[in-house]
């Protein structure tokens, strides 16, 4: 079963304590990972009380699947943004925007999103993850639909692990140019999608 918030901050001071509570969370995982994250360790580099955490949080996966969450509704949030503009503007604007959405998503922290995709493996999130992958599949269809390109799943699951795999390594690597990082994937994802 997912853990929930156990209840919504409703004033300035509660958001910012969920805040403080969500970013020493991420730090945590990105130091130590999700197998070493205890609601103390968090309470510890909050600098809050573990009664405070227990007051929106009942554990570390509930925690954790929110930092999940966000980053998720952010990434989509982005990539329609990106797509407002589709069929009023050339294919390969669209592309560039796309791909400059999923790098800002992808480089404000890599080390958390990396973080974050090995602790979902002990969350019970697959339905949300079918969910979300679904939407982000939609969007993406959308886009080839609009470009009069065959709109058709496996392209969309194509397209969207090219990116994201591209992204990755760079991260790995180290590079921190994200303008040639920005122009070599947006140059595979055209080649790949308009391969003539």
């Amino acid at each position: 079963m997912v853990e929930n918030p156990r209840k919504q901050p409703k004033q300035r001071r509660s958001e910012a304590t969920v805040e403080v509570i969500l970013q020493a969370t991420a730090r945590i995982l990105v130091d130590f990972g999700f197998e070493k994250l205890t609601t103390n360790r968090i309470a510890d580099r909050a600098g809050v009380s573990v009664g405070s955490i227990y007051q929106y949080f009942p554990n570390k996966q509930a925690i954790t699947t929110e930092l999940i969450r966000r980053k998720r509704r952010k990434l989509l949030s982005g990539l329609k943004t990106a797509l407002s503009q589709q069929g009023r503007e050339p294919f390969a604007v669209t592309v560039d925007k796309l791909i400059r959405a999923t790098i800002a998503h992808q480089w404000a922290w890599p080390q958390l999103s990396r973080a974050l995709d090995r602790a979902q493996t002990f969350l019970p999130l697959a339905d949300e993850t079918r969910a979300f992958e679904q939407e982000m599949g939609a969007a993406i269809l959308s886009f080839l639909e609009a470009s009069n390109l065959p709109a058709k799943p496996e392209i969309a699951r194509d397209m969207i692990a090219i990116v994201q795999a591209m992204i990755e390594r760079a991260s790995l690597a180290g590079e921190t140019d994200k303008d040639a990082l920005r122009d070599r994937v947006t140059g595979a994802v055209i080649r790949y999608l308009q391969p003539a």
